[in-house]
């Protein structure tokens, strides 16, 4: 190209022979090439760049699937999605298992960490969708929130959106760290006691910083200075000129006051940091990507501190003097680091907050790099942080490390306040984050929102998960949420037909790991893949650590979303309901109606719509049922199951010798199963349960008022208004329930399908046991309307009760966590039911003659505090109950057993409680009663050869799963393995006394007949020891020693969950004397059996829903917390 120009230059070099500066050929020629090189590096640049984004995405994904065992055709679709998607928009956005993942290799592969054996646990919020400032900030609080769990530090990243193509910063914190100390130069003469030897006061290291806020009018000095003054946090925001400036409530900014175990003068020098290590300005390079806004924390070492504290605050003059050390000691230095060290160690576990000391955490580091030796990695390592800072004794000193690069990796990032001046724009001005301020500072485009188009899915089996669903859809409920279970959803066409933005799930774990049956459908249909792109997602799984599989349902569903192309709004929350779920459950819904629905946009809705978003209100729209006018003289009539759906009951026999099915029975009931139905042994079996006609009248009565005046309406009943006739006439009738929000009439959505009577609304669906959410909703309903009572005309009677009611729902709608839960739990031993509560406020809260009138004139609304519609909102759907199979299919295939204890027992404020089911089923009458029932399969299966050994243990009704297992060993040794030799099998039966033996004649004779070995353990025998079964276990212990050892051995057990874990000791100490075992390897060797499946667990009736059993689950939890111990042999 310049050989072709040549003649042109000379032309020029020609024209300028006379100018003062000729322009010689060859220098045109020259600069020609320059010119030629820069422009074609401008050219070429944006391909350059993508190359180098594609190699580094490359290798950041090869790097997930490494570590993920990716099979290579999902990494290969994967990077052809990444190419595709960096061609057409100069970037590409990462799912979220690829930067959770990615967070969590950068930790793994920083080479200044020695903290880094926790890589794997670290928590990362995906927060890319959050771009306002005020809801940037609202999640730094849920940070520090989620870090801190109260006060043992978690290791948390909360990630913001990355920077984006062609901006220089993009979204950055200025402030090094949630938590930072202000610096302050005193003047020349000026005194402070708390000031440093060089004249500054609080930490240096921020001294140009705090100099930086103050001359801009960004923040401003306390009138009372102080070294530990916290700083402000500081946001920046592409496109918007002035940074945002928010300070810490003082709940999240965690302190925690330095001082010494033994010297209290140490307390006095005032001595603070902070107690969540809280990084915000680091870069996270993953593949090419930079997230130069994801904040992070892990938790302190203690020399950190100490380092901090003598090289920036310079302590050590002041620490000498509080303890009277002499200055001119020698290794004074060394003995005020060591002091401090323990103040600080002292002090941080006295405050309850996670530390570690060098020692421990220097053996962690060659635990790591020993896992990563084992896994075939280099662990990169730069000695000046990790043996430099902890010193010579510690074990990592001598260590030889070598400091390399991996992506991905934390970078450091420069300070865009020392570059940035803005005087010019500032003035007076203070950025102080305000509501108010927002929307002037924020572009057009930002401001702009779509109106969220949501769908909540629940699949429940107790009702939790489903009145969670519920909870939310009432804080949304501005946005119409679409409200539905998981089995009504399946595959997910909903989501493209109503264009679905956001998407909550809520689901609980059944059994053995399964999803409820209002989810079964959905588990087992495919999502097509793509379908949930661009959706938000979150998943709150309930479930309790009682059980093996821990919300494993809410897992498998979040997989599910996740592979669906769903983008999860934040990761999976787990709830423990043996812990209580309330409250977990309501920050949850708050956390999402913050996300979804910001004040901003509420208003906007509520301002477009013309209403004032009060709440919703409900109403029962009666008809009548002109075959039920003489109802109320012949009674209730009792719910019967449609033929088709139903199964017959064919046996209902009494098991126990003496039992009284009014105290205590155990039934043997079977049912007729329909044709095409089968089972196998160890399966479950559901029954619908029906609450009695008393208990149905007992509700009507409480709504006496309400029922009664309905009746005199409609102008059909022939009864006097307020007698028992006409509130059963009235239950008779057909209902439909309506709400009335935002000016819409739609149908309510309560737990019974419409139109339907309220007698069999009442049997058949609606549960009128009190939990904890039920006790939670009503008690907010009557906060919100007590008021509305006329107090003067009240009778002293009613006047004490609700003084006493007012308190309760204070208490339990009370923030202090232990108080609310105590409280709740009496509340369940009072009223167990709805029945109990209504039947002692009832006259207070279901009569609306004691509403004032000027509550009436004001609202209009002259009803009662309590309205009969607002209780149908709030109860929850009656749930199956799940039962054990007591036969096996080989014997009889068109019939199923089961074994039912029935129900009658008290609270601690001995309040009685008849269990709804067993009771139920205790009343039906062979060959003519119906009932709901089904056949759920379990993973608990019996030996498949009579050869194998087996311990089966089954105290009271846990025999009922063992009972098929027998059946079908007796059936196969008089049939097809008759000339197998039989493996020895061993029954553990416990109950109270002979008499309460059940199948006491079969088990006698399968003995006889060497089907099995009897063990009977009876815990309340007249002249005998108490003993359990896990006591004869012991007594066996030879005999069980020799069984556990055989290789083909199955164990059995089937009861409560105590029993099981007893049951588990009593073979651990076998295993140990009998074997000379190890703690260790005697519940290895369980282990394996588990892992085998020759070890199962059928465990039921753990009865958690009333609080005389709530110490037994404190107690599990509390030993839970100490699990590791029993582990460790005996004196170590």
């Amino acid at each position: 190209l310049i050989k072709t120009l040549i003649p042109f230059f000379e032309e020029e070099e020609e024209l300028t022979m006379d100018d003062a500066i000729p322009s010689p050929a060859t220098d045109l020629g020259g600069a020609f090439a320059v010119l030629y090189t820069e422009l074609m590096a401008l050219v070429s640049h944006p391909m350059q760049r993508e190359e180098k984004l594609i190699a580094e995405a490359e290798e950041f994904i090869n790097a997930v699937a490494t570590e993920l065992e990716w099979p290579p055709s999902k990494t290969e679709n994967r990077l052809l999605e990444v190419k595709v998607e960096i061609a057409a928009k100069g970037t590409y956005a990462h799912t979220f298992e690829e930067l959770e993942t990615g967070a969590r290799l950068a930790w793994r592969n920083s080479s200044k960490c020695i903290g880094r054996i926790a890589w794997n646990s670290l928590e990362v919020r995906d927060r890319r969708h959050v771009n306002k400032p005020d809801e940037i900030f609202k999640e730094v609080e849920e940070h520090l929130g989620v870090a801190s769990c109260g006060s043992n530090i978690q290791s948390v990243m909360t990630i913001f959106r990355p920077r984006g193509v062609g901006e220089a910063w993009g979204l950055r914190f200025w402030s090094s760290q949630f938590v930072r100390f202000a610096g302050y130069q005193l003047e020349e003469g000026e005194e402070h006691e708390e000031a440093n030897p060089d004249g500054i006061v609080g930490d240096p290291a921020n001294l140009e910083f705090t100099q930086y806020l103050v001359e801009r009018g960004l923040w401003t000095i306390p009138d009372k200075r102080t070294a530990f003054d916290v700083l402000p946090l500081v946001l920046k925001v592409p496109g918007v000129t002035k940074p945002f400036v928010y300070t810490l409530p003082d709940e999240w900014v965690q302190l925690v006051d330095i001082e010494h175990p033994t010297c209290s003068a140490i307390a006095g020098l005032g001595l603070k940091w902070a107690a969540i290590p809280a990084i915000s300005n680091f870069n996270m390079n993953l593949g090419g990507v930079h997230y130069n806004c994801c904040p992070f924390n892990g938790w302190f070492m203690s020399t950190e501190i100490v380092r901090n504290l003598m090289e920036r605050y310079q302590v050590q003059s002041r620490w000498m003097k509080a303890m009277e050390l002499n200055p001119d000691e020698r290794m004074i230095e060394m003995r005020i680091q060591h002091e401090v060290q323990v103040s600080v160690l002292h002090s941080f576990e006295k405050a309850c907050f996670s530390i570690v000391d060098p020692e421990t955490v220097g053996k962690s580091f060659l635990v790591h790099c020993k896992r990563e030796r084992d896994n075939n990695r280099e662990c990169p390592g730069q000695w000046s942080w990790i043996g430099g800072l902890v010193g010579p004794t510690n074990i990592t000193w001598h260590t030889e490390m070598r400091d390399f690069y991996i992506a991905p990796q934390y970078e450091y990032a420069s300070e865009p306040w020392m570059v940035t001046d803005l005087a010019d724009v500032m003035g007076s001005h203070v950025a102080q984050y305000s509501d108010k301020d927002q929307a002037a500072q924020l572009d057009e485009e930002t401001k702009a929102m779509d109106v969220p188009r949501v769908l909540i899915m629940f699949g429940s089996e107790t009702g939790t998960a489903e009145a969670a669903a519920n909870k939310l859809a009432q804080a949304l409920r501005l946005l119409k949420p679409t409200v539905m279970c998981l089995n009504d959803v399946a595959g997910l066409d909903i989501v493209e037909k109503r264009r679905i933005t956001h998407l909550f799930a809520f689901c609980s774990t059944f059994n053995r790991g399964e999803f409820p049956s209002n989810a079964q459908e959905f588990s087992t249909t495919e999502i097509p893949s793509g379908r949930l792109a661009g959706v938000k997602v979150a998943v709150l799984a309930v479930g309790s650590t009682m059980y093996p599989d821990f919300c494993a349902a809410g897992v498998a569903l979040d997989k599910m979303l996740t592979a669906a192309g769903g983008l999860p709004v934040t990761t999976i929350t787990k709830i423990d309901d043996s812990q209580g779920s309330t409250k977990p459950i309501a920050n949850w819904v708050k956390l999402m109606e913050r996300l979804v629905l910001p004040k901003h946009l509420a208003q906007a809705i509520a301002k477009r719509v013309g209403a004032a978003a009060g709440p919703p209100v409900h109403s029962i729209k009666w008809k009548l049922e002109q075959s039920s006018v003489s109802g109320g003289k012949n009674g209730l009539s009792r719910f019967e199951w449609p033929t088709e759906t139903s199964c017959l009951c064919v046996r209902n026999t009494e098991l126990l010798k003496n039992g009284d099915v009014n105290s205590r029975s155990t039934r043997q009931m079977t049912f007729q199963l329909p044709e095409g139905t089968s089972y196998s042994s160890g399966d479950h079996l559901s029954v619908a349960p029906l609450n009695s006609l008393s208990v149905v009248e007992r509700f009507g009565m409480c709504f006496k008022e309400e029922l009664c005046a309905q009746a005199s309406r409609s102008g059909q009943c022939p009864f006097p208004s307020g007698s028992r006739e006409a509130v059963i006439f009235q239950l008779l009738q057909p209902i439909e329930v309506e709400t009335l929000d935002d000016g819409h009439l739609f149908s309510a959505r309560v737990p019974f399908p419409m139109p339907t009577t309220l007698n069999e609304a009442l049997q058949a669906y609606i549960d009128l046991s009190h939990r904890p959410p039920i006790v939670e909703a009503l008690a907010k309903h009557l906060s919100s309307n007590l008021q509305r009572l006329n107090v003067g005309s009240l009778s002293l009677e009613l006047t004490v009760k609700k003084r006493k009611l007012e308190t309760l729902i204070g208490s339990i709608l009370s923030d202090d966590g232990p108080v609310q839960l105590a409280v709740v739990e009496r509340f369940l031993a009072l009223y167990p039911t709805c029945l109990d509560f209504l039947e002692e406020y009832g006259e207070l809260i279901c009569t609306k003659k004691w509403v004032q009138r000027a509550a009436r004139e004001a609202t209009g609304d002259d009803s009662a505090v309590l309205r009969l519609a607002d209780m149908l909102l709030i109860l929850p759907r009656l749930r199956e109950r799940f039962y054990s199979i007591s036969s096996s299919p080989q014997k009889v295939p068109a019939e199923v057993s089961i074994s039912v204890g029935v129900v009658h027992v008290a609270t601690s404020e001995n309040v009685k409680i008849h269990g709804v089911c067993s009771n139920h089923l205790s009343t039906l009458v062979a060959g003519q009663d119906r009932a709901l029932v089904s056949v759920r399969t379990s993973g608990f299966r019996g030996p498949s050869s009579v050869s194998d050994p087996s311990i089966m243990i089954g105290p009271g009704t846990g025999l009922a799963p063992m009972m098929g297992f027998l059946q079908d060993r007796a059936l196969a040794m008089s049939g097809d393995e008759a000339k197998v030799d039989p493996g020895d099998c061993h029954l553990f039966f416990g109950c109270r006394t002979v008499e309460d033996r059940i199948y006491a004649e079969q088990i006698d004779d399968w003995e006889t007949e060497g089907v099995l070995k009897r063990h009977l353990a009876l815990s309340r025998a007249p002249d005998l020891p108490k003993t359990y079964v896990q006591d004869l276990v012991k007594a066996e212990g030879t005999r069980m020693y020799e069984l556990l050892m055989k290789p083909d051995c199955h164990y059995y057990v089937c009861g409560d969950a105590r029993v099981a874990n007893e049951c588990f000791e009593a073979c651990v100490q076998v295993l140990r004397q009998q074997g000379k075992m190890s703690r260790v390897g005697a519940v290895q060797h369980l282990r394996q059996m588990k892992a085998s499946n020759r070890w199962q667990n059928d465990l039921w009736g753990v009865f958690t829903g009333f609080n005389e059993t709530k110490p037994e689950l404190k107690v599990k939890k509390k030993t839970a917390k100490t699990w590791l111990l029993s582990f460790v042999e005996d004196g170590e």
